[in-house]
């Protein structure tokens, strides 16, 4: 018997995509980015996944540009195709094409609350079709001036509980650990428009590939069930993920200074949303 084609669907992007075009879309650009991974850098992935019967949350935390690449690379080696949440900026202009040719998830960048909560429901959605979900529970790259992980948003431990309350299968909440990719390409300052500072720009990203950076993504075990129940409240659920996060941060970082090695020390830092249990207790 044979299988039915797949439905159209258009549950957030701006263009009707098939989900068997959008996955094969999101494996071509996961394996693209696992080859320049393997160029750009020393890329090592520890880890792995357990078997799951249903979707997957993985959480990650946000050091920098090519982070995104780092996890596309880890992916593609995991032999997963999740739906990446990404800022909406990301969907507009010549590049946007190609995250809604992958069905990925725009994150409004107003506070709107009706958009926000659509952009959620639209993930909730994702998730209950059987999708894997990829997010920044950070909502951006941080801040804090060693890149120690940020508080989160709540959005993290949100989805799991209703998802399950809508019918859907349990997902479980994967944390992904990066560490490195900060080395690659420098956090562009959003306020350096002249033409030297975009020079510049370029002479630290080819003097930083030249030298192979090591990046290193960990893909630590799923959360336990508490966490994707309901039983904690989405703050302390969300904590928990981060919490998580940042012990394995501290193994990757032993005996790495505190500012990290090739940190951009004009880069705007804000320590307000550090987390309770922060490394160095400050």
């Amino acid at each position: 018997m044979s299988a039915s084609p797949p439905v159209a669907r258009k549950p957030c992007g701006k263009e009707p995509v098939t989900s068997l075009k959008s996955a094969t879309y999101r494996r071509e650009m996961q394996r693209v980015a696992y080859i320049a991974a393997r160029i750009l850098t020393r890329f090592e992935v520890t880890g792995e996944l357990a078997p799951h019967d249903g979707p997957r949350i993985f959480a990650a935390n946000h050091i920098g540009s090519f982070d995104t690449f780092a996890l596309l690379a880890t992916f593609h080696k995991m032999g997963v195709t999740p739906r990446i949440m990404a800022g909406e900026r990301f969907f507009t202009g010549r590049l946007g094409k190609y995250p809604r040719r992958a069905d990925y998830l725009p994150v409004p960048s107003t506070e709107d609350p009706q958009r926000r909560i659509s952009a959620f429901y639209c993930t909730v959605t994702a998730l209950q079709d059987g999708d894997d979900v990829a997010i920044f529970p950070e909502g951006r790259i941080s801040l804090d001036p060693e890149l120690w992980p940020e508080k989160p948003y709540t959005g993290v431990g949100r989805l799991a509980p209703a998802v399950t309350k809508g019918g859907g299968r349990t997902p479980e909440i994967v944390p992904v650990t990066q560490w490195g990719a900060q080395n690659v390409f420098p956090v562009p300052n959003s306020k350096a428009t002249h033409p030297r500072s975009k020079v510049r720009w370029l002479g630290r990203a080819a003097y930083n590939i030249a030298r192979r950076p090591r990046v290193r993504v960990h893909v630590g075990p799923s959360m336990n069930k508490e966490v994707t129940s309901g039983q904690l409240s989405p703050r302390q659920s969300a904590n928990q993920v981060m919490e998580h996060i940042t012990g394995e941060l501290v193994r990757m970082r032993h005996g790495e200074p505190a500012i990290p090695c090739g940190a951009d020390r004009r880069k705007r830092t804000d320590p307000s949303r550090r987390l309770i249990t922060h490394p160095r207790g400050r």
